[in-house]
């Protein structure tokens, strides 16, 4: 029995780099070392830099619990409570196959599974965190609206941060050989995880509330949300992570990428008063001693929706990738629920990954 749960530990290894950290070596802020980048503005006048330990890791907002190593062993050795129940979900994403969206002239979202989008906003392209196979060796469960070939001639890529359901190489090489002049708008110091071709695609590096430099009419900010980064044994928080404000002239949108509850999301709907769309997270929460200080639940996630005061809840990050114990059709459930609850169901949009919704 020893050896089997070794192995399985063993083989559980990679889901454990994409979801969770191991020990953090040092962290004492050094507040005389602020990170951004002194080529773009900030928006701000109250946020300066992003403060880094003091062996130059990222730090979020507010300081959490660290998960450790102990921690993974305990999730990966405990029993699931909802073991049956997740076993007996057949719950599965709608896919319509569809490619027609590149070629139109209209503005529109098409979620394309868990965080990746296609936007067009003011007739420009961006994709975000595009990833369409594994996620390293967790299995897709949905399928695809389309060919990675088919995407040409986008603008901009956005990568949140470096997980690798985020960060997906293999995605973004296939992309950037169509796309060779596609701009990346990255955060601080992920440009090192860019390796072999995509050296030579051009990217931004962004801090919190520093908006990117654009050879486009529209505006894409740089905005925090409460995660973390890691793709190796030892390089947690070596590079930052975030969301992502794109204004257009008629339209705002917020791409929330992944995050805990924060109260940063009060001050986004300040600094920018007319969210249209908002694109959320719903999934991966438990168990939550593990997942509370990097993922949001269903209810999180709507409250965050109300923060922001956006117009649209588009619910992302759930029903593509089993990462987590919840069963994979939990989470769209009980944001259902908590947005009826609060007479809200019609505030929130379920995208259909394929489907065209129009600006």
């Amino acid at each position: 029995m020893n050896l089997i749960k070794i192995t399985a530990l063993v083989a559980a290894l990679p889901i454990v780099f994409i979801l969770q950290s191991l020990i953090a070596e040092s962290f004492t802020t050094n507040r005389n070392k602020l990170r951004f980048n002194p080529d773009l503005p900030f928006i701000t006048p109250d946020f300066t830099g992003n403060p880094v330990t003091d062996n130059d890791r990222f730090m979020n907002m507010k300081s959490t619990r660290e998960t450790g190593v102990f921690d993974i062993i305990k999730w990966k050795f405990s029993k699931n409570p909802q073991a049956e129940e997740k076993k007996s979900d057949t719950f599965r994403l709608q896919v319509t196959l569809n490619s027609s969206f590149i070629d139109s002239d209209k503005d529109l979202i098409v979620w394309l599974g868990h965080a990746s989008f296609f936007i067009r906003i003011d007739g420009i392209t961006i994709l975000t965190d595009p990833i369409f196979g594994k996620a390293t060796v967790v299995p897709r469960e949905t399928g695809v609206a389309c060919n990675t070939d088919m995407f040409k001639n986008i603008d901009y890529l956005l990568i949140s941060h470096n997980h690798r359901d985020h960060l997906d190489l293999d995605t973004l090489k296939e992309i950037y050989k169509n796309n060779p002049n596609i701009h990346a708008l990255i955060p601080l110091k992920m440009s090192s995880d860019l390796t072999g071709d995509l050296t030579a695609m051009q990217y931004t590096e962004a801090g919190w509330y520093q908006n990117y430099n654009l050879s486009h009419p529209i505006t894409i900010t740089f905005l925090p949300t409460q995660h973390w980064s890691k793709r190796w044994l030892r390089d947690e928080n070596r590079s930052l992570w975030g969301s992502f404000m794109i204004q257009g002239k008629n339209k705002i949108l917020y791409f929330g990428a992944d995050s805990a509850y924060a109260d940063f999301y009060k001050k986004f709907a300040e600094i920018f008063p007319q969210i249209d769309y908002a694109l959320i997270p719903i999934g991966a929460y438990k168990p939550a001693y593990i997942m509370k200080d990097s993922h949001m639940t269903p209810e999180e996630a709507l409250d965050s929706f109300n923060d922001l005061n956006a117009k649209i809840m588009i619910p992302m990050h759930y029903g593509t990738y089993d990462l987590a114990d919840e069963p994979i059709g939990e989470p769209i459930i009980r944001l259902r629920s908590a947005a009826a609850k609060q007479n809200a169901s019609d505030k929130i949009v379920e995208a259909v990954i394929g489907e065209s919704i129009e600006l």
